[in-house]
């Protein structure tokens, strides 16, 4: 069962403007499910819990999104 969250409006808004929307917070109260719940067929989820994808976003971000890209 999904539970709804408060900042789902102002995602979609976002989303609406921006090409990557970036949400942080404590962990575990369900950031990473809503995202994937409210992601549309064309955008792409990426998470940085993997330490090899945040180091490589860190250390060469324009590689890391272009990887990111063949990706998909």
């Amino acid at each position: 069962m999904y539970i709804r969250r408060h900042l789902e409006n102002q995602i979609m808004e976002a989303s609406k403007t921006y090409p990557v929307v970036i949400v942080c917070g404590q962990r575990q109260v369900g950031k990473s499910t809503m995202l994937y719940h409210l992601k549309e067929e064309t955008r792409h989820y990426v998470t940085l819990d993997d330490i090899t994808a945040r180091r490589l976003a860190e250390e060469d971000p324009s590689f890391f999104w272009k990887h990111m890209n063949r990706r998909f």
